[in-house]
Formats: C-alpha cells, sequence, structure tokens
C-alpha cells in the first residue's frame, strides 16, 4: 500500500490500495475505520481486506485510516481524523464519483460521529457490527464485567451518542447499509436496530443487512468480505 500521512501525530495517516490502472481517476473510493475499542487496531492488521476490497471493487483505491487511539485521543478525535482522510480523499481524487465509508464496530460509531457532524463527498455510509449508542454499550459491558478493562467510557467521555445526535434532526446523511450479525455477542444487534428505526424516522435511505445463524458473531462480516 501507499501511505499518506494527514497529520502531525504518529497515529495520523491512511494506507491506500489501489490497482496502477486506477489510482489517478478511480471511478469510487471506500474508507475503511478499523474497530479496536477505541484504543487498539492498526491499519496493518487491515492488508488482506485492503487488497480483497480493492480487488473485489475492480482496482477502485481503499483506503484504510489510522487514527489517534484512546488515550492519544478521544472519540470526537478520532472522528475528526476521519474528516480529514475524506477531505483529502477528496482532495486527491477529485473526479472519483463515489465515495463509500465503511466503519466496523467502535469504527462505525467513530464513523457515524463523524458524518453526522459532516457528510460532505460522501455517498455511502456502511456500518458494520457498529456501536451507535456508547451509553448503552457501558451499561451492557458492564453486565458482561468487561467494563474496567475497556477504554469506552473515557473514550467516549464528552460525545453524544449518534443514536441522539440522529434523533435531534439531521439535514443530510448518506445512504446508508447498516449489517449485523444476530449472534454477535460483543455488541448486541439491538444496536443497528434502533440506530435504523431512528434515520428512517429522519428520512435517511437506509437498510439493514441481518447475518443468520452462521456463527459469524463480531468479526464475521469482515472474514467473509
Amino acid at each position: 500500500p501507499i501511505m499518506h500521512r494527514y497529520g502531525s501525530h504518529p497515529l495520523q495517516f491512511c494506507d491506500v490500495y489501489h490497482s496502477t490502472t486506477t489510482l489517478s481517476t478511480p471511478a469510487r473510493v471506500t474508507v475503511f475505520v478499523h474497530g479496536g475499542a477505541w484504543s487498539h487496531g492498526s491499519s496493518s492488521l487491515y492488508g488482506l481486506l485492503g487488497r480483497r476490497l480493492t480487488d473485489a471493487l475492480g482496482g477502485n483505491p481503499t483506503v484504510i485510516v489510522n487514527y489517534k487511539r484512546y488515550p492519544s485521543g478521544n472519540a470526537l478525535d478520532q472522528a475528526a481524523d476521519v474528516r480529514h482522510v475524506i477531505d483529502h480523499v477528496v482532495d486527491t481524487y477529485p473526479k472519483t464519483s463515489s465515495i463509500d465509508v465503511v466503519g466496523h464496530s467502535s469504527g462505525a460509531h467513530i464513523a457515524a460521529l463523524c458524518l453526522l457532524n459532516d457528510c460532505s463527498g460522501v455517498d455511502r455510509f456502511i456500518g458494520l457490527s457498529g456501536v451507535y449508542n456508547h451509553e448503552q454499550h457501558y451499561a451492557y459491558e458492564q453486565a458482561r464485567g468487561v467494563a474496567e478493562i475497556s477504554a469506552l467510557f473515557p473514550a467516549t467521555s464528552g460525545a453524544r451518542n449518534p443514536t441522539d445526535i440522529a434523533r435531534g434532526g439531521i439535514r443530510r446523511f448518506p445512504r446508508t447499509v447498516l449489517y449485523h450479525a444476530l449472534d454477535d455477542t460483543t455488541v448486541p444487534s439491538e444496536q443497528t436496530t434502533k440506530f435504523c428505526e431512528i434515520l428512517e424516522d429522519e428520512g435517511v435511505d437506509v437498510r439493514v443487512v441481518r447475518g443468520g445463524e452462521e456463527g459469524l458473531g463480531h468479526a464475521g462480516d469482515l472474514v467473509n468480505c
């Protein structure tokens, strides 16, 4: 991949996967925001995903985002980092006809925060097994006994829930596809169900894709891309 820096912090860079024939004028660009409980993960873990998405999309670029992971940054900082990457894509590929933003787990939360604040240039949001109400998810983590080892609470402190922001009124939001496996025990699928209902009420073009009983769990959507 080609590494592009979009800020001065060591974690502010993205990896771009592409074919040589589509690099200058791609028909579409996919921006992927990885999960990792707001505090871990790296673009280096998603090289296979980047290559497979690029191949599946006819060689069009896939951009894997690195962002300031907690404690270097909180969810709002991370959402701002994603916006910087989107702006970089718009500037780098001004003739592209479509930009899709894909987020997995906490990455879907970060991407949703970003797009609810500013979705300019983005044609579609794809949320995979996402957290859209971090307060409810914190209560779920408490019940599971993992809240104390999770960065969720400090990383999202000061951020509004995407569900609450959306419920307050959306002037503009991209077409949306939300995926969630029914057997996901890391992030319950109710997170996606509720976010979809709110987006529908706000007039957003949104649909939900449900994973069946295949044992896909929380990361199966990535494994099967």
